[in-house]
């Protein structure tokens, strides 16, 4: 079973499906969470049981922050490239950061999906300039075909 997320309105509540079909409004922290386990090989849709890392939070938050920062450096290692993975320690401690100052979780998320809209909006303009780039030189290459065409 696949998971679906609807966010309705900026504080509304957020419906999902888990694989274990579980439905129902959550609150912005389970979502995060979902999304930051799911982000890890490990993690699936599949194969992430909420329920099992809530219970953990709940009952043992020290068991729950060891295995939290193990999905997390399993994540980042499993990148195949060493810059890659700094990118990705970069950007991790940039959340870590964020969540130290929030002063909660619902204003860490706000944090976290401001910074990540930032990378997006980045990475947006890194691909346009990329697609203008290639643009160019694919009208170069082709004038350097046309004049030693000419030329032959």
């Amino acid at each position: 079973m696949r998971l679906g997320v609807t966010l309705v309105g900026r504080q509304a509540p957020v419906r999902k499906r888990f694989s274990a079909g579980r439905r129902g409004p959550k609150t912005s922290a389970e979502v995060w969470l979902t999304m930051l386990f799911m982000s890890a090989p490990d993690f699936a849709p599949e194969n992430f049981d909420f329920d099992a890392w809530r219970r953990l939070a709940v009952n043992d938050p020290q068991a729950f922050f060891a295995r939290r920062e193990e999905a997390i450096e399993a994540c980042i290692a499993s990148h195949p490239h060493p810059e890659g993975r700094a990118q990705m320690r970069h950007l991790q401690d940039q959340i870590d950061g964020l969540r130290l100052i929030a002063g909660g979780p619902d204003r860490a998320l706000q944090g976290i999906a401001t910074l990540l809209t930032d990378h997006l909006h980045a990475l947006t303009a890194n691909l346009t300039e990329l697609g203008e780039e290639t643009r160019r030189l694919s009208g170069l290459l082709k004038q350097v075909q046309k004049s030693s065409s000419n030329g032959a």
